[in-house]
């Protein structure tokens, strides 16, 4: 990587399913390039001994209706770098500051100056206001859907067909979602409609990015440029996980799955 991309790199932003990815931070730091890391899916996982926002110099997060905590649309920005807080303050607000020390000149207490261009990307009072609350209750979210996983990962054990999503011993995952892996893959959309046509809410996370056609056309991706993530897709299917759900409903699935399998 150092070789390949050296000075070259300003920006990167290593990104899975589960969190950042480990390797690819450890390089990027090692390179000296600032690391932005999004961890949509990520809230309250821990990458021992640290939580996930604080293994990068920034890190993204969603607050996405359906991920661990809500505002209904919208994110936040994690930092402890204050030159990057400051910055992304400005980027937040169409690039405005009104910091006396960053002002040119001051004509007022009213004056403000754009230094940069930004945009509008402040999200709003109520909605901060739902996730300030949300956040009181993300422990307990956390804490039922990592039982989810735990009978999710029970009665799929020892099956053959079906391969239950892994927690590494370096980390604690929070599980927005709990991926399976079909060993035939080429049964996937069949087993998917299958579900979804009993009323199970199953989805496929993710397709790979290189294989969509804005990249393909302006980035001359293809397929078969990452295979690891092409063969995980292709045989991906994500069950249902959230706070509400109770070990029976979890055993429901699990039935229906093996009927459609």
């Amino acid at each position: 990587m150092n070789q390949k991309i050296g000075h070259k790199l300003s920006g990167p932003g290593p990104m899975g399913p589960a969190g950042p990815p480990r390797k690819s931070v450890t390089m990027i730091a090692d390179i000296g390039a600032a690391i932005a890391s999004c961890s949509f899916r990520t809230a309250g996982m821990v990458v021992i001994p640290c939580s996930v926002g604080t293994l990068a110099d920034m890190t993204c997060f969603s607050f996405h209706p359906v991920k661990h905590i809500t505002t209904g649309e919208g994110g936040l920005v994690t930092t402890d770098d204050d030159a990057l807080a400051s910055k992304l303050r400005m980027f937040r607000t169409h690039g405005i500051t009104k910091d006396p020390t960053a002002l040119t000149r001051d004509e007022g207490p009213w004056y403000y100056e754009q230094h940069v261009l930004g945009f509008n990307y402040r999200i709003t009072d109520f909605q901060c206001a739902l996730g300030s609350s949300q956040l009181k209750r993300a422990g307990a979210f956390v804490r039922a859907r990592r039982a989810l996983a735990a009978a999710y990962g029970r009665a799929l054990e020892g099956w053959e067909d079906v391969t239950g999503a892994v927690e590494r011993p370096w980390a604690r995952h929070s599980y927005h979602l709990y991926p399976i892996r079909l060993a035939q893959p080429r049964r996937r959309r069949a087993v998917f409609e299958g579900l979804r046509a009993r009323g199970f809410g199953v989805q496929v996370h993710y397709i790979p990015v290189h294989l969509q056609p804005y990249y393909r056309r302006v980035l001359g991706t293809r397929p078969g440029m990452c295979p690891r993530a092409e063969a995980f897709y292709a045989a991906e299917i994500s069950l249902p996980v959230f706070p509400q759900m109770k070990p029976a409903d979890v055993r429901r699935v699990v039935a229906a799955l093996r009927e459609e399998v």
